[in-house]
């Protein structure tokens, strides 16, 4: 029993029964439970390790791209709720969205490891690239299967609602760029039994329709969107993503084939948002090529949204901890980048070891203690 009168001015809540009579034990049923609640107060959990600089798409802007490892998304800072929506609750065009980008999966499917992938060589399955916070949409290669057994597409490019989804028709191979535009028209669908409104999802591969399916929209996130995973950090993207454009209206199949011969077009053809990763690879960001003041996006809190993503490692350069890179490991080699970042001004380095991204002098004895305690 908690009532939660503990003066309000710690970080736990007490139970008021003690273990000890009432025998509760913890999920090894061995370890006696908590007496207290905990995490009352707690900052919020570390944000991902860095991503890293890349070559391009040579079909897209071929200068770089963003590459990760299977750990990793970057946060755009925008609204999920304007790529996406509530299930039977959308008005007429409210929903409609487009997203493309160049995609290189260097997750090879491993027959050995998962026998729904049948041959060395297709990327692997259940590898996302785009995606929010919490559900909503997702972008990624996936296998449905029934019962263990594949029953559409191998490692195709999937467009995923939770629940109502749609699946390319062709195999995406593993260490090959694909560029795959996702669609959706929020009330070309029709409607259902219960008289809601129904979408139109289209699937696109290297500028071609590959499928077209009727849909409920996706369930709406209260989150932003983010590029190297779905769902707040699940099922990562192994490998690298150029070229990535948001749409917050549908675009014809005459754009995505402009889309997938020059993906630089994005902001002529109505983009939200286009990142082509070419900001010089030395950076640690990557520019919105479209002005937030023009497209009006915003973030969940109601700001503006980023002009930039965040959180891409300098190319060559060793990431830091608290110092900059979440490894938890620590060396000299530290001092001389987190003195740069001080000594320039930019103060957004997360150099400051409280994942805040905020740096400013005052964390400079708390990281000198750091790396005097190793």
């Amino acid at each position: 029993y908690y009532d939660f009168e503990d003066d309000q001015t710690g970080d736990t809540a007490a139970n008021l029964v003690d273990v000890a009579t009432s025998g509760l034990t913890g999920s090894d049923g061995v370890t006696p439970a908590l007496q207290a609640l905990t995490g009352i107060g707690d900052p919020p959990p570390p944000l991902p390790d860095v991503a890293t600089w890349a070559a391009g798409a040579p079909g897209g802007t071929s200068g770089g791209s963003v590459e990760f490892d299977g750990t990793q998304f970057m946060q755009t800072g925008i609204a999920s709720a304007l790529v996406g929506g509530n299930r039977g609750n959308m008005g007429a065009d409210a929903l409609d969205y487009a997203v493309s980008a160049w995609i290189y999966s260097t997750a090879d499917g491993d027959p050995d490891a998962d026998p729904v992938v049948p041959a060395d060589g297709d990327a692997d399955s259940d590898h996302w690239w785009f995606g929010t916070g919490s559900q909503g949409v997702h972008f990624g290669v996936f296998t449905p299967t029934a019962g263990g057994v594949p029953t559409g597409t191998v490692s195709g490019l999937r467009h995923g609602h939770w629940g109502a989804d749609g699946s390319g028709t062709t195999t995406v191979p593993a260490n090959a760029w694909v560029h795959a535009t996702f669609v959706f028209d929020a009330d070309a669908g029709g409607v259902d039994v219960d008289g809601n409104t129904l979408g139109t999802m289209s699937v696109y591969r290297d500028g071609v329709l590959e499928s077209t399916n009727t849909v409920a929209a996706a369930n709406r996130s209260n989150t932003d969107l983010i590029i190297g995973a779905r769902s707040g950090g699940r099922e990562h993207w192994v490998g690298r993503v150029d070229d990535v454009a948001i749409f917050t209206n549908t675009i014809s199949a005459a754009d995505v084939t402009a889309l997938f011969n020059d993906a630089s077009q994005a902001p002529s053809l109505g983009a939200a948002a286009y990142y082509d990763f070419e900001d010089d690879q030395t950076g640690t960001t990557a520019a919105n090529l479209v002005d937030v003041a023009t497209s009006g996006l915003t973030g969940t809190s109601g700001d503006p949204a980023l002009q930039a993503l965040e959180r891409i490692t300098p190319g060559g350069a060793a990431p830091l901890k608290g110092d900059c890179n979440f490894s938890g490991t620590i060396t000299f080699d530290d001092i001389p980048a987190f003195i740069l970042i001080l000594q320039g001004g930019q103060f957004v380095g997360e150099a400051d070891c409280d994942c805040s991204g905020n740096v400013d002098f005052s964390d400079i004895p708390a990281f000198i203690t750091i790396l005097q305690s190793q």
